[in-house]
């Protein structure tokens, strides 16, 4: 199987809208034009730097695991949408990335063949997406370095980019080492297992490393509808986790897709998969959201005080008492 280095990313698409994000380009907005009003052109270009920076970036969540865990099915619940092939030929051989589009869209990168970058490609949504797996594409013989799609789901509006993994089998293995340095640049970590045995060994090892890179680290225990004693198991991984140290939260889940005759609605009834898109959504996100939207906000506050205090020096001047 080819290497995938996932610090190596094309520059993504533009994301959909935020509310917050737009709100605070607007106040921005606003000090921009104060500056512009009292002549401080080089002020308002900073601004207007800062404004635009305020659109919708990506954020990005790894997906990881043992083969067999599921992840390709918790991508699909989350997304509503057969983005990622299952079944027994459908073991993930190339990473996928699925981020918004405002339709179903693909665009495959493959390796260089020499030291050059890659080049991308655009291939038919169906098409990429068998591309992925051992069935079709065994060894990665096609040397993709990413395959990237375009999904129209509310969950990925606001930026929340689903990076799915091949599945870890050798923990300090060259593809894997590639994997756990980027969790140094993800928004988080989900780590699936299954809820028919602990955790094992290896996949402590692997949370331990991506608590170690990455502030937000979920372990989905996948198979509820399938395992009775799931809610056993589940104690078990929070002692297990406790006990590394392992600062993770542990979501019970059952990562089935749900379809009804007009597509698939995601996350589906499960509350678990509920939960996890919940913390996904107003964790990952609001979270990268609110520490840009405060950085810009501080900085918007302290070029409004500099407009008023030249404001108050240029009236001072001119001997008015009611000076700002």
């Amino acid at each position: 199987m080819a290497d995938h280095d996932p610090n190596d990313r094309p520059a993504p698409p533009a994301p959909g809208a935020s509310p917050a994000l737009d709100g605070a380009a607007a106040i921005v907005g606003l000090v921009e034009r104060l500056a512009t009003a009292q002549g401080r052109d080089d002020l308002a270009g900073e601004l207007g730097d800062l404004r635009t920076s305020l659109a919708v970036a990506p954020v990005e969540v790894l997906i990881v695991g043992g083969p067999g865990q599921g992840k390709s099915s918790l991508v699909n619940a989350l997304v509503g949408a057969p983005v990622c092939a299952v079944g027994p030929g459908g073991v993930t051989t190339a990473t996928t990335t699925v981020r918004w589009g405002d339709e179903y869209g693909a665009t495959i990168w493959r390796e260089p063949a020499g030291t050059g970058p890659a080049q991308p490609e655009a291939a038919p949504y169906g098409q990429a997406v068998g591309l992925t797996t051992a069935s079709t594409n065994p060894a990665n013989r096609w040397r993709l370095r990413d395959v990237e799609l375009c999904v129209p789901s509310p969950l990925l509006e606001r930026g929340l980019t689903l990076i799915d993994t091949p599945p870890v089998q050798q923990l300090w293995s060259p593809s894997v080492s590639r994997v756990i340095s980027a969790m140094g640049r993800v928004a988080a970590v989900v780590l699936v297992t299954s809820a028919g045995a602990p955790l094992t060994a290896g996949e402590l090892d692997l949370a331990r490393l991506a608590a170690a890179a990455c502030p937000r680290v979920i372990v989905a225990v996948n198979g509820t509808g399938t395992y009775p004693a799931w809610a056993a198991i589940v104690e078990q991984d929070e002692l297990l986790l406790e006990r590394r140290g392992v600062p993770a939260e542990v979501v019970p889940l059952d990562a089935a897709p749900y379809w009804n005759d007009r597509g698939g609605l995601a996350p589906g009834p499960d509350p678990g998969m509920g939960r996890l898109a919940s913390a996904l959504a107003t964790g990952a996100v609001l979270d990268r959201e609110q520490s840009r939207i405060s950085s810009a906000v501080t900085e918007a506050f302290w070029a409004a005080d500099r407009l008023r205090l030249r404001l108050w020096a240029e009236q001072a001047l001119l001997g008015d008492d009611d000076a700002i």
